[in-house]
Order: C-alpha cells, then sequence, then structure tokens
C-alpha cells in the first residue's frame, strides 16, 4: 500500500513538472515572439480610441468611442441574439416535439422529416442560405411584405410590434420614407441568426421533448384518462411537467451551445463580441488579451445559464414525480380512417396533407417541370424553375476548390477512398482492428494523394487543399487522432488523483465552454505565438490541430459516460482473479465501456463533419468556402440557391449515412446485450 501510494505521488509530481516545463517554454516562445513583432502585453489598449464603426448597437456609440464601450456593444449583440434564438428555438422545438409524440401519423412523419433534415445540415450552411435569400429574394423596402399587421419584411430585414415602457404601450412599425419606422427593428444579418439558430437548435430540442415525454410511464395517461381529462389536459398538466424532469438536463446543453453557435455571427457580418474582438486584433495587435476577452466572457456567460437552469432543474426534481421506469410509448398502427375518426383530427389531417401536397408540388415543379435542364445561364434567367446548367458547370470548383485542375483527378480518388472507408464500416465483420486499419490506410494514402511530390506527382501544398477532400480529411482525422486523446482524458477525469482530473477536466471544460469559432481562432492567431520562431505551422496544421482537441474534449465525455456504465462489480472480478488496477482498466472495464460508447462517439463524428464548415471563418476553402466561390462569377451569382442546396445535399448525404451506421452498430450492440 505504501509502495502504490509512493508511486501515485511520484507520477503526480512527473506530471505537474511536465506541465510547468511546458507553460514555462510556451511562454519563453510568446516573449520572444512579441518581442519580434513590438507588441506590449496589457490590457491598457481597452482605454484607446476604437477607431471603427458598428452597424449595429442598442447603446449610442461612435467611433470615436473607447475599444471597452466597443467591446460592451458586442457582448450586447451577442447576448440579443443567443436570448431570441433561445426563445425561437424552445417555441419551435417544443411544438415539434409534441408532434413527433401525436397520435396523428401525418403529423409525425412531416415533423420527424424536419427533424432529420435539418439536423444532417450543417448550420453554417443554413445561415448562408439563409442569408443570400433575405439579401436577393424579399423585395427592398419599398415593397415590404405586410402578412400581418405590425409585421413588415424586406431584404433589410423584419420589424415587428415593440412595447413602450416609457408610454406603457405597444408601438407598431410603420411605412417611412426611405425605410419602415418604429417597432422592433431585426437587420437582415441578425434576422438570419435568430431564424437560422431558432430553426437548427429546435430539431434537437424537438427529439429531446419527444425522448422526456416517451420517459413518462404510459400508465400515468390512462389514469388521467380515466379521471376523464382530454388528451390536451393530459398532456398539460399531467405530462410535460413531469417530462421537464428528463428535459432539462439536455436542454440546458443546448441552450448553452445556442450561446456559442451565436459565435457565428461573424461569417453574415452582423456585429457580435466575436467580430469586435477580431476587428480589435487586427488594429492594434493585442491577440492574446482579445482572445482571453472571448474566452472569459463565453465562459461566464455559459457557467451562468448553466446555474440558473440547474436551480429550476433542482425545483423539478425535489417535486418527486412518479419513476420514468415504465414501459415505452407505442403509437398504434394508423389507418386513413384513424386519421379522420373526428371532426377536429379530420381537419388538421386534411389542413395538413393540403399544405405537404402544395409544398411537395411546388418543390418538384422548381425542381424538375419549371426546371432548366441545359443551355446557359441567360436560358436559366429566362425560367422560372431551377437551374441545373449551373451544377454541370461549377461542380468541380464546389468540390475541389482551388485543387489544381489537371490534378484533380487525385481528389477525386480521395473521396472514393473515404467513401469505399464509410460503406466498409457498415460491415460487421471487419468491425475492430481491423476496420481502424481500413480508416488508417485510406487516410494516409488521401494524404499522399493531395499532397503529391514522389513518383511523377507534382507537389501540391496544402494552400491549395480544399473543397469536399479537405471537408472528409479534416473531420476523419480529427476524430481520428483525438480517440486516443479522448480515452486518456476520461480515464484521467475519473481518477482518483487529484492532479490528472484536475488537468483533465479544466482541459475538457474549457473547451466545452468556447464556441469553436473561438478555438479556430485561436489556432490561427496564438498557435504562430506560442510556437518557436524557427518553427512554421501552416494553416492545415493549426486548423487540424484545434478541431482535435475540440473533439477529443467532446469525445471523452461519450467514454466517461461509458466508463460509468460499467458496474462496479468487474473491478471486484477482475481483482479476484489477480488483475490489478491498472490491467482490469485495459483488459476489462475499457473494452466494455468503449463499446458503450461507440453510439455517441458516432454522434460526435456527424458533428465533426458539421464543424468543419467553420475553417471558412480562419479562410481556409473547404466545401461551403468553394461553394462561395463558385458564385464569383456574376452571370451565375443569381443561382446561390442551386449551389446551396448542392453542397446542402452533400452533406446530408455524408451525415444521414454516418446517423445509420450509429443506428446500425445501437442496434447490434442491443441485440448482443441481451443475449
Amino acid at each position: 500500500m505504501a509502495h502504490a501510494r509512493t508511486r501515485s505521488i511520484v507520477a503526480q509530481a512527473l506530471l505537474l513538472l511536465t506541465v510547468a516545463v511546458l507553460a514555462a517554454w510556451l511562454i519563453n516562445n510568446l516573449q520572444q515572439n512579441l518581442a519580434a513583432r513590438n507588441i506590449t502585453a496589457g490590457f491598457g489598449f481597452l482605454g484607446d480610441t476604437a477607431g471603427f464603426a458598428i452597424g449595429e448597437s442598442e447603446i449610442g456609440y461612435s467611433a470615436s468611442d473607447t475599444i471597452t464601450r466597443a467591446l460592451l456593444v458586442g457582448l450586447i449583440n451577442t447576448l440579443k441574439v443567443s436570448v431570441l434564438a433561445i426563445l425561437g428555438a424552445t417555441l419551435v422545438g417544443v411544438a415539434l416535439g409534441l408532434a413527433r409524440v401525436s397520435d396523428n401519423a401525418l403529423l409525425r412523419g412531416l415533423s420527424r422529416l424536419y427533424v432529420e433534415v435539418i439536423r444532417n445540415i450543417p448550420l453554417l450552411v443554413q445561415l448562408l442560405f439563409l442569408y443570400a435569400f433575405a439579401l436577393n429574394v424579399l423585395p427592398p423596402v419599398e415593397q415590404a411584405l405586410h402578412p400581418l399587421p405590425g409585421l413588415y419584411v424586406s431584404n433589410r430585414g423584419i420589424a415587428l410590434p415593440s412595447f413602450d415602457f416609457s408610454n406603457f404601450a405597444f408601438e407598431l412599425p410603420r411605412p417611412g420614407r426611405f425605410n419602415v419606422e418604429g417597432g422592433l427593428q431585426l437587420s437582415a444579418e441578425l434576422m438570419t441568426l435568430v431564424v437560422g439558430l431558432s430553426m437548427y437548435t429546435a430539431a434537437y430540442i424537438a427529439e429531446i421533448v419527444r425522448g422526456g415525454i416517451e420517459s413518462v410511464p404510459p400508465g400515468q395517461s390512462e389514469a388521467a384518462k380515466a379521471l376523464g381529462l382530454r388528451p390536451g389536459q393530459t398532456m398539460r398538466r399531467i405530462v410535460f411537467p413531469q417530462a421537464l424532469r428528463a428535459i432539462l438536463p439536455p436542454l440546458t446543453s443546448w441552450y448553452l451551445n445556442t450561446v456559442k453557435n451565436s459565435s457565428l455571427a461573424i461569417a453574415v457580418g452582423y456585429p457580435d463580441l466575436l467580430s469586435v474582438v477580431d476587428t480589435i486584433i487586427n488594429q492594434t495587435g493585442q491577440a492574446i488579451e482579445g482572445i482571453l476577452i472571448v474566452i472569459a466572457v463565453y465562459l461566464t456567460v455559459n457557467l451562468l445559464l448553466s446555474l440558473l437552469i440547474n436551480r429550476y432543474n433542482a425545483a423539478i426534481t425535489r417535486r418527486g414525480f412518479a419513476s420514468g421506469s415504465g414501459a415505452a410509448r407505442r403509437h398504434p398502427p394508423s389507418s386513413w380512417r384513424s386519421l379522420l375518426i373526428s371532426r377536429r383530427r379530420a381537419l388538421v389531417t386534411l389542413g395538413l396533407l393540403a399544405l405537404a401536397t402544395y409544398a411537395a408540388w411546388s418543390a418538384l415543379d422548381w425542381l424538375l417541370f419549371s426546371a432548366t435542364l441545359s443551355g446557359n445561364a441567360a436560358d436559366c434567367r429566362r425560367a422560372s424553375g431551377a437551374c441545373w446548367p449551373f451544377i454541370r458547370e461549377n461542380y468541380r470548383i464546389i468540390l475541389f476548390g482551388t485543387y489544381p485542375p489537371d490534378e484533380q483527378w487525385r481528389a477525386a480518388a480521395c473521396l472514393l477512398l473515404l467513401g469505399l472507408a464509410l460503406a466498409l464500416s457498415f460491415w460487421r465483420k471487419i468491425w475492430g482492428r481491423l476496420l481502424a486499419a481500413v480508416w488508417c490506410i485510406a487516410l494516409i494514402a488521401s494524404l499522399a494523394l493531395m499532397r503529391g511530390g514522389f513518383i511523377t506527382l507534382p507537389l501540391v501544398p496544402t494552400e491549395k487543399w480544399s473543397g469536399l477532400p479537405l471537408t472528409l480529411l479534416l473531420a476523419s482525422l480529427a476524430v481520428l487522432l483525438a480517440f486516443p486523446l479522448a480515452v486518456l482524458l476520461a480515464l484521467g477525469r475519473r481518477s482518483k488523483l487529484p492532479v490528472p482530473r484536475n488537468v483533465c477536466v479544466g482541459f475538457i471544460e474549457f473547451m466545452r465552454g468556447v464556441p469553436l469559432a473561438g478555438v479556430l481562432f485561436m489556432a490561427a492567431v496564438l498557435f504562430p505565438l506560442f510556437a518557436p520562431s524557427w518553427l512554421e505551422i501552416d494553416s492545415f496544421v493549426r486548423v487540424q490541430l484545434a478541431l482535435i482537441l475540440f473533439t477529443a474534449a467532446y469525445m471523452a465525455e461519450a467514454i466517461r459516460g461509458g466508463l460509468q456504465s460499467v458496474p462496479t462489480g468487474q473491478f471486484e472480478a477482475a481483482a479476484a482473479l489477480g488483475l490489478n488496477h491498472r490491467q482490469a482498466t485495459i483488459h476489462i472495464v475499457l473494452p466494455q465501456a468503449l463499446r458503450m460508447s461507440i453510439p455517441g462517439l458516432v454522434n460526435t463524428s456527424i458533428s465533426e463533419v458539421k464543424n468543419t464548415t467553420l475553417v471558412l471563418i480562419v479562410g481556409m476553402f473547404d466545401v461551403l468556402q468553394s461553394t462561395r466561390l463558385s458564385l464569383v462569377d456574376v452571370a451565375w451569382r443569381p443561382f446561390f440557391i442551386e449551389a446551396y442546396l448542392f453542397t446542402a445535399t452533400l452533406f446530408f448525404c455524408i451525415c444521414f449515412a454516418i446517423s445509420q451506421l450509429s443506428r446500425h452498430v445501437e442496434t447490434h450492440l442491443n441485440l448482443t446485450r441481451d443475449r
């Protein structure tokens, strides 16, 4: 016992010494790089004149104000986007969640279709599409849409009624000479963010609400029915209050994600905190201080929001609702007769059917019947449907971007290798080390093909890598290389030794508390400052490192959940066989934990594919940036819908395939466990 204690103390001391030496080395590099760039560290610049304008501000601001006030404007804008998006996502998400458990099969099907489509398309793709739609499709302010009293929609944004607290009355917007005046004004950028974040987050909240409702024992509904309560009353007074206990914990995570996702405002030109800090860094060179401000603000906001919701969750839990261990709710098979069983249900069904039919016909008409299938941009302008010649002329730009045209066969071969590896992942017989070897071979071969420089293949620098191959390589390498780090972090977080546990907890919570856009900014700006002067790290490596660290933090939590689900009796059985704690962990506990963590790890992989779209913020030409590049030609610029639809379809196919793999794995694990 004394020998084991001595070893643990020595191991912790070595870990502390390693961390201290690494920190001292990084700080020394930082001081040398700052001196070489003639940059003085410190926050004294906050009192300097900002010298730049901010397009939207809830408080008085001008370019002559201080940098501190500019940061305050950015913070208020971030909070405004977050609050509006959380409110919108909650309303839409709860409605969709209720629709997902409805007895009406048509309503369930439509809500599921929405959830599957929205969740499998990256948020940034949706935001850029909505922004382009707002600017190019919505009418000018002189012809603003006026669908409801007090509501005006134009390419400048949306105007809504607002409440004037000074006069204690509602103020309605009204058409002015050059703009809509009065009321609550949301610019096109703010409208895009609020609508996009609300739609995206609502899809996840809908599944959370569905899961919470299905966790309530069916006997509660049966008891309410016996008391004479109608279905609506049962849901409102009996089922939903109990479901809140299961809904709130994951809902909190998505509220925090919404706050972090608001950092994507920089992609559509809205002056949030990250956008303002980026401008300040470009003007002052105070990169470290700017990044520290972003980190501190997001961590503080997320911590306060988490504490607030957790207190409410604790109050809900103390009410002692019925146990959720009952059987899952099952929807009876539906027929057309059951959809028309009552007047109310018949009206809902016919309304939904009419809406779905209209939407489907309109989509088919635009996609096929009125579409231009051949010709040029001029032919497309004369038609009212989709312009498919745009895809024919620009698909190589979208798929391969700036990769040398004569060498694009190598990029296509890279796509083929990665696609083959994904297809083989469905083959259950090679699961395990053989599948890991398949992915390693596919990635190494893809990197070799993309770079070249051997035999007769010309060398292509990473600055030229772009398009879909870059997206898939970044995502695949991030998942593969983050996995071993995630295992170490998960084990370290559950360690009984305080030093490794606190180091792992600090790293994981730091990475989960900062938006990925902020992590990518750190990679782009801070990595060169902390690296030695003789070492030059290109943008691909910097971004890849950021994605690996970010992914490892989330994968570690999935693995930690698997470790917690392994019965403690497994350690006791291993000890009875003569295995020590390390051997029991490696040979007994960890394999079981990883099997249980596979669905969560696959879901993290889906998120990583979608997260790669954010690299355009730091100037990398992934497939989304290549899509935007295809719209540079003035002749093809009006056909942005076709461009983003093509890219969204690519992402949907990839993410949907991975999600089906997750379900396939989960089904196999459940069958194995039942045996």
